[in-house]
């Protein structure tokens, strides 16, 4: 993906991540994804099925998040 910054966040208290703390999966599909198509995808398939499909990803894990090492 050409054209993205990576920016590593280490600490939950940074505002970066503030929407992702307390996020239920109900929360989520209740009010979230209906009013602003926000869904999350966590597999290396599902992201690069979404990404393939044109979706613009808000964030991403790093690839030690995914399982592999960077």
């Amino acid at each position: 993906m050409t054209g993205w910054q990576v920016e590593r966040v280490d600490d939950p208290d940074d505002p970066r991540v503030r929407e992702y703390l307390h996020l239920t999966d109900m929360a989520l599909r209740t009010r979230r994804e209906p009013a602003e198509g926000l869904y999350l995808a966590e597999s290396a398939k599902v992201i690069r099925r979404a990404l393939e499909a044109g979706h613009r990803p808000r964030s991403l894990p790093d690839g030690a998040a995914m399982g592999r090492r960077a």
